[in-house]
């Protein structure tokens, strides 16, 4: 089961690196738009319909393209981390039930109470709520909670 996990985060780690180069290509594909004075939409023609003499029309196509492809990897590659992720945080979490399953039994702490003097009282608890699932009742006198006494 270990195995398993530290395949899946190597794997999970191998694509958040891919996702990384992939923003790199992108940000340097944007940068000849950005030279070029175009985004991804504007128009590469002037109103007459002739192609704008300031702009390398070939090489901002090509910039759009790769983006676009890139793009479409980029949101493929996410998933995979997603799904990877969920993966790696299931086979953990089944690593941890399993081993907390043959921890030995631990006797609860026994504490002298009768020094402590009381600075609360639970006026109501809640069916379904934490306290009640603590089973804590209506009138319980609160003598610690945390590091307060």
């Amino acid at each position: 089961m270990a195995n398993t996990a530290n395949n899946t985060r190597t794997d999970v780690m191998n694509l958040i690196s891919k996702k990384d180069e992939i923003e790199k290509q992108i940000q340097q594909l944007s940068v000849i738009l950005t030279q070029n004075g175009v985004g991804m939409t504007d128009s590469l023609v002037d109103a007459d319909g002739y192609p704008i003499p300031t702009i390398d029309i070939y090489q901002v196509r090509f910039a759009r393209n790769k983006i676009i492809c890139l793009q479409n990897d980029h949101k493929a590659i996410m998933k995979d981390i997603e799904n990877g992720l969920t993966t790696y945080h299931a086979s953990t979490s089944n690593t941890t039930l399993s081993n907390e399953a043959t921890s030995v039994q631990v006797q609860p702490h026994r504490e002298d109470y009768s020094k402590y003097t009381p600075f609360a009282k639970v006026c109501h608890v809640s069916p379904g709520s934490p306290a009640d699932e603590a089973t804590l009742q209506d009138g319980d006198l609160v003598l610690l909670f945390g590091s307060v006494t």
